[in-house]
């Protein structure tokens, strides 16, 4: 069965069920997602990069290919910047290569484009948005969660792909909005509904399906650095300075320049510092404060931009 969905602006066509947010069929469609259910697996025989589960081909005047294995052994694949084929012998490796396709997936689809995927959370607070970008295990869903708490609505996790409009502003449009976070952090997020349990043992919040928030202007980007014995800290990083420390917080920038697109990525980086506040953060560590800091942060930062 086909369905549609919007991904970071995009129009996605799948024949796999994604955790995304759905939408009417339309047109032109961007990315297409198959799924290939044969005996062989694909490969990237000429790959000119490869890594512990991944491998790439030729990109920039060459038809650009990328792939991921998932640790279940299903391949999420990517042809041109537009074409993802989903492989599993069976619906485990499909389901988990559902979850590459919004991810690893779709940073390289934008990696692709010359657009920003950036490691990073977002909620939505009225018609503004905060991202909350950070290393693996820094924390960036935990404060989410806080902020979901605070009454953000959670509409994307690990990968946030920020656009300018019209008039300059930076624009968030949904992702992946399901949080992924550590065993307890759930209930910051203030909603009943029970998580799921995955299988490295952390948790899945889901979305609320009657939510469909539609493109946000970004408030602010927050960086975490480091935790806070205190009650957290925050420094605006000047705009000529924090292009370094976006471009470091994208989703695969260990390969970023083999796409062709860099002059396109560096252009995207500085114009978010010139367009948008970017912030150093240091959330206190203490789960206990760290609602009324999330609480704080937006009214502040989203307050600003009222």
């Amino acid at each position: 069965m086909t369905a549609y969905y919007r991904i970071a602006g995009l129009t996605v066509r799948s024949a796999l069920r994604l955790p995304a947010m759905a939408a009417p069929p339309t047109a032109p469609v961007d990315v297409t997602v198959m799924v290939d259910d044969g005996d062989q697996a694909p490969v990237i025989a000429d790959a000119v990069a490869r890594g512990r589960n991944w491998a790439m081909g030729p990109w920039g005047h060459g038809v650009g290919r990328w792939m991921v294995t998932g640790a279940t052994g299903g391949v999420v694949h990517l042809s041109g910047t537009g074409a993802i084929t989903v492989w599993g012998r069976n619906q485990e490796q499909r389901d988990e290569a559902a979850d590459w396709v919004v991810s690893a997936a779709f940073a390289a689809v934008l990696l692709a484009r010359g657009r920003l995927p950036l490691h990073a959370a977002a909620l939505s607070f009225g018609d503004r948005a905060l991202m909350v970008a950070g290393v693996s295990g820094a924390g960036k869903s935990t404060l989410a969660a806080a902020l979901a708490g605070a009454g953000g609505v959670v509409i994307a996790d690990d990968l946030s792909a920020p656009a300018p409009g019209a008039d300059g502003a930076m624009i968030l449009e949904p992702v992946f909005p399901r949080l992924r976070l550590a065993p307890g952090a759930a209930a910051m997020s203030g909603r009943s509904v029970a998580p799921t349990v995955l299988a490295d043992g952390k948790q899945r919040l889901p979305a609320d399906d009657s939510l469909r928030p539609g493109p946000r202007q970004a408030a602010a980007l927050l960086i975490i650095d480091g935790r806070s014995s205190g009650a957290g800290e925050m420094v605006r990083i000047a705009a000529a300075d924090a292009v370094g420390p976006v471009l470091s917080h994208i989703v695969g920038r260990q390969v970023m320049d083999r796409f062709g697109t860099m002059p396109a990525l560096w252009s995207a980086a500085s114009m978010l510092c010139r367009n948008l506040p970017v912030y150093s953060l240091h959330p206190p560590d203490r789960l206990d404060s760290l609602a009324g800091f999330a609480e704080g942060l937006a009214a502040d930062l989203v307050g600003r931009c009222m």
